[in-house]
């Protein structure tokens, strides 16, 4: 969530200096600017970068662990339907919590 907030935030910085340097045609200064930008940008992405790396491995960890133990409840009541059915249920919360 925050991570999605960060890069939207970056994506408007950088629509309004496209906007800056169309609306007025400084390029020594439209040249500056975008150092600087550019810089932000660096920055940022670095340091977001280890994050979206924890952020996929424990997502890819996540997703091996339900699928793992929805095969053993499946072996573990015999593929009956409706128990099946009454597991899934109760751990569908965690998907959710996986997918943020």
């Amino acid at each position: 969530y925050t991570q999605c907030h960060l890069l939207a935030a970056l994506d408007k910085s950088l629509d309004c200096w496209c906007f800056n340097i169309a609306s007025d045609p400084d390029f020594d200064l439209g040249v500056l600017t975008w150092n600087r930008l550019q810089a932000l940008l660096k920055c940022v992405g670095r340091s977001l970068a280890s994050s979206f790396i924890a952020m996929q491995v424990l997502g890819a960890v996540g997703f091996v662990y339900s699928l793992a133990s929805g095969i053993m409840v499946c072996f573990q009541f015999d593929f009956a339907g409706d128990k099946i059915l009454r597991e899934a249920l109760s751990s569908l919360p965690l998907l959710f919590l996986f997918a943020l």
